[in-house]
């Protein structure tokens, strides 16, 4: 996936569904303020843009949106698992190094 994908895929999926599901719970931010909780919680800077940080930094962020989202009952994935091939992949990298 390319940034413009992954940013994409950020705002379109998590952060909607990651929003919707913290309004259900009363918890009523605004898009924007989810989005800075995100950063804030993947160790970003909360006024970062999305269409500054690498690659490597969205997934990042995607990755650790996924935590927060399994913490309020929410299973977001990349379609058809793809995040559990790209995991793979990072760590057969690794092992290759090693």
């Amino acid at each position: 996936m390319d940034n413009k994908k992954l940013i994409i895929f950020y705002k379109s999926y998590v952060l909607k569904n990651i929003h919707t599901r913290l309004v259900e719970l009363n918890n009523i931010k605004s898009i924007d303020q989810v989005d800075e909780t995100l950063k804030y919680h993947a160790g970003f800077n909360t006024q970062a843009s999305c269409k500054e940080m690498t690659k490597e930094d969205l997934q990042e962020l995607i990755a650790w949106s996924f935590q927060f989202g399994d913490e309020l009952g929410l299973k977001l994935n990349y379609k058809d698992n793809e995040w559990v091939k790209i995991y793979d992949n990072e760590v057969q990298k690794l092992q290759t190094k090693v």
